[in-house]
C-alpha cells in the first residue's frame, strides 16, 4: 500500500513517520543529488515499510520536498518506491491542496493500493503548534485557515473520484497509521 497523508502545516504528517521510525527503528535509504551528493532519501523499516523523506529520530524534517524540488521529480521517486517496497508512506505539504497528482499515481499502480489519508487536525491546533515549532514568531494564520478549507475540498473531490480515503484521527495519528498499514499487510515484526 502507498499512504499519502495530507495535512496543512502542523498537522502532523513529518511527526507520523517520525513516530514510526521511533517505534520500529530503520535502515537509511541513501540516494544522489543530480550534482552527485549522497543525501537521506527514505528510512526502510521491518517488514518492508518505506518512509519516503528525510526522517530522522531525533530531528522532524521528513516531507518529500525537502528531498525533490519538482512535482515530476517526487512523481517519479513515488512510483519507484512503490516498484521497489510493499509499503509506502509519504506527505508533502505542497501535494495536501492538490487533486491530480494523487489520482494520476492511483492510476498507475492501482487505486486501492493507494490511500489518502487526510489528517483531522483543527486549524487552531495547526497554529498552536506552527508556533510552537518556530519559538512563537508571527505567522500568517489566515494562510493556515485557508490551507485547511482548501484540504477539505480536496478530499471531497478525491472521494467524488472513487480515490480511497480515509481521515486520520490527529489524537492518535502515528497509531492510526501503524493500523492501516497492517491492514494492508505489512508485519513489522516479520521479514525486513
Amino acid at each position: 500500500m502507498l499512504l499519502n497523508v495530507r495535512g496543512g502545516s502542523g498537522a502532523g504528517k513529518s511527526y507520523i513517520g517520525q513516530e514510526l521510525l521511533r517505534k520500529y527503528g530503520g535502515t537509511p535509504v541513501m540516494g544522489f543529488t543530480k550534482k552527485g551528493r549522497e543525501r537521506l532519501v527514505a528510512q526502510l523499516l521491518p517488514g518492508g515499510l518505506a518512509l519516503l523523506g528525510q526522517y530522522r529520530v531525533d530531528k522532524t524534517m521528513g516531507g518529500i520536498e525537502g528531498i525533490y524540488k519538482t512535482q515530476d521529480e517526487r512523481q517519479e521517486a513515488i512510483l519507484e518506491a512503490a516498484g521497489q517496497y510493499e509499503h509506502v508512506y509519504y506527505e508533502s505539504l505542497f501535494w495536501s491542496s492538490a487533486v491530480a497528482r494523487g489520482i494520476e499515481i492511483s492510476a498507475i499502480v492501482h487505486p486501492q493500493a493507494h490511500v489518502t489519508g487526510f489528517l483531522t487536525t483543527p486549524p487552531e491546533v495547526c497554529i498552536e503548534r506552527v508556533y510552537l515549532r518556530n519559538g512563537g514568531k508571527p505567522i500568517k494564520e489566515n494562510v493556515i485557515h485557508e490551507t485547511w478549507k482548501r484540504i477539505q475540498t480536496v478530499r471531497r473531490g478525491y472521494i467524488a473520484q472513487n480515490q480511497a480515503v480515509v481521515d486520520i484521527d490527529y489524537l492518535r495519528a502515528a497509531d492510526h497509521v501503524d493500523f492501516l498499514f497492517r491492514k494492508y499487510g505489512w508485519n513489522p515484526e516479520g521479514r525486513v
